[in-house]
């Protein structure tokens, strides 16, 4: 998935708006019946990617005594994002938002002192809240900009390679957040609606032990306000 595409994207599509003053002739302010569906709830599913150096795995990875080794990483593993949110008028609202960031594969070869391999899982999720600011393109059509914070985990799995070499035992690591992000929400009811959102969650996990990565999430979803 090219992230940076499909963000040039998004932004292209929330500035084009803004280019034409023709256009306002056509929409209309904000629905304010929607007022009467403050609480929503919402999900959407996705994919992503880890923006890191791995300097801190290949540490760890030395610390086992390999001396001459080669890895790979695989992220292909699905995101998905859970939400509850409050809207206060039709530019503001709060929302509670868990996320689920997948798996990370660290699939690693060992030429020296020994020949052998290892493999190592990492996962992580975060929840926490944002305030999402609404930017109204007519009745059904929203730009949205969102900024919060998150207490993520990430979980390293422990691993053997044999042939003489350390373990890696298993590790976690805690920590609050910054959480941005940017997105489009169609209405196709007053009650039901549609959503593509980019979000960047920064220096996920812990340079002290198995390193830091910066997340970036591209999900499509729907919610329901009641």
């Amino acid at each position: 998935m090219d992230i940076r595409f499909l963000v040039n994207g998004l932004i292209a599509t929330l500035l084009l708006p803004s280019a034409g003053v023709a256009f306002a002739q056509g929409s209309r302010a904000p629905d304010q019946r929607l007022d009467q569906h403050k609480f929503y709830l919402g999900g959407a599913i996705g994919g992503g990617s880890f923006d890191t150096n791995f300097k801190r795995t290949n540490d760890e990875i030395r610390s086992t005594g390999a001396t001459s080794f080669r890895s790979t990483a695989n992220s292909t593993d699905t995101m998905w994002k859970a939400y509850a949110g409050y809207r206060f008028s039709p530019y503001l609202s709060l929302e509670a938002v868990y996320l689920n960031f997948g798996e990370v594969n660290v699939k690693t070869k060992i030429f020296a002192p020994v020949t052998t391999s290892m493999h190592r899982k990492y996962h992580g999720d975060g929840f926490g809240a944002n305030a999402v600011l609404w930017l109204p393109v007519s009745t059904s059509l929203s730009g949205l900009v969102r900024a919060g914070a998150l207490r993520t985990d990430v979980n390293a799995g422990s691993s053997r390679p044999g042939g003489g070499l350390a373990s890696l035992s298993s590790e976690s690591a805690h920590k609050i957040n910054p959480h941005l992000g940017l997105g489009l929400e169609y209405r196709l009811t007053r009650a039901v609606g549609a959503r593509i959102e980019y979000e960047n969650i920064r220096n996920v996990g812990d340079n002290s032990k198995f390193g830091t990565a910066d997340i970036n999430m591209l999900t499509v979803g729907a919610n329901y306000r009641f």
